[in-house]
């Protein structure tokens, strides 16, 4: 309810009371247009974790062919068995100039026999969305289960034809990455410093978490003392942090493992604003001339 209570917000319309007729009363002041929206902005976003991957010269092909070569090489959800972890298309769809690929697989809940007590497993659906964005070589796969992301990241790659180990990479979040993308954060809430290694030292990293103002404002982290202290020194940077890019746009970054997360239902818009700024970034640093150029490391002498 609070997903579609922003949604509405963010259109100048009336959110209803929050009770159990609040679906029906959304549904009833909505034409088919405004309804239409809301489930887009839903359908493939929420509480995501975001995986960045610069897959060189994939903006070469055309989003429907690449939708086309990928459902030639992964079976669809009525082909696929009952394996787990092993990838199926479940749906795939065009917004604009973004393609997105439903990826399925399956996992097993444990359960318990009531009578035996016996241990079973259930098996289930679990899903994983690539996005990926006409003219651009950063692909968005949007999953928490690391392996997986990387297992579909690989199938995604072979379905085109690039094998290749060294053109899809994670990009490079690095300290020119964190000095730009640092001037577009308003605040961080908390942040993860890695500090400047010390033969003695027996710490590797400090946390630090804001505190609030007189107002009930949260601080931004990087103005505290002890934190401008710690990144002044040699080697030291922000690896993690929660941070706030304008008032009410949040979310988890990490930056050794090039991914953020979303830990409230955020809509698609948002999701996709988050990505163009991470493109631009990576950019304006030379990352995506990096990756071009390490592309030649698999060719034969």
């Amino acid at each position: 309810m609070s997903a579609v209570e922003r949604f509405l917000k963010s259109r100048d319309l009336r959110a209803p009371r929050k009770d159990d007729n609040f679906e029906i009363k959304v549904a009833e002041q909505l034409d088919q247009r405004e309804f239409s929206e809301l489930v887009r902005q839903y359908k493939y976003a929420g509480r995501e974790t975001l995986n960045y991957f610069i897959i060189t010269g994939i903006s070469d092909f055309d989003l429907s062919e690449i939708a086309e070569e990928v459902s030639h090489r992964l079976p669809t959800h009525e082909e696929a068995h009952e394996v787990v972890k092993e990838p199926f298309l479940a749906e795939y769809e065009q917004f604009g100039s973004r393609l997105y690929l439903a990826i399925g697989y399956y996992i097993y809940a444990g359960s318990e026999d009531p009578i035996t007590g016996a241990s079973t497993g259930v098996p289930i659906t679990q899903r994983i969305v690539v996005v990926i964005e006409e003219d651009m070589d950063l692909v968005e796969i949007r999953g928490s289960d690391e392996g997986m992301v990387e297992n579909v990241r690989d199938e995604i790659c072979k379905a085109l034809g690039k094998y290749k180990p060294s053109v899809k990479q994670r990009p490079d979040f690095g300290p020119q990455f964190q000095k730009e993308f640092n001037s577009l954060v308003e605040t961080y809430f908390n942040l993860k410093v890695r500090v400047d290694d010390q033969e003695d030292s027996t710490l590797d990293s400090i946390s630090f978490t804001s505190t609030e103002d007189e107002e009930g404002n949260r601080r931004d982290a990087r103005e505290d003392d002890r934190v401008e202290e710690e990144l002044s020194e040699r080697g030291a940077e922000i690896t993690m942090g929660y941070v706030e890019l304008t008032e009410g746009f949040r979310f988890n970054i990490n930056r050794e493992k090039g991914k953020l997360s979303f830990t409230k239902a955020e809509q698609e818009e948002k999701i996709n604003q988050v990505t163009e700024i991470i493109h631009n970034v990576l950019r304006e640093t030379g990352e995506y001339t990096q990756s071009q150029i390490s592309g030649i490391e698999d060719v034969p002498e």
